[in-house]
């Protein structure tokens, strides 16, 4: 990580963090319907 002025990061993360939180719920949702489609 290049280390940069903190208010920069401290306004750059959030929007990735929400990105990838936004990502990793519709991988849990895509996931969670696969196995419940599996066991039907």
């Amino acid at each position: 990580m290049l280390k940069g002025p903190s208010s920069l990061i401290n306004q750059i993360q959030p929007a990735t963090l929400s990105k990838e939180l936004e990502s990793v719920k519709s991988k849990q949702i895509i996931a969670a319907f696969a196995s419940q489609t599996q066991h039907l």
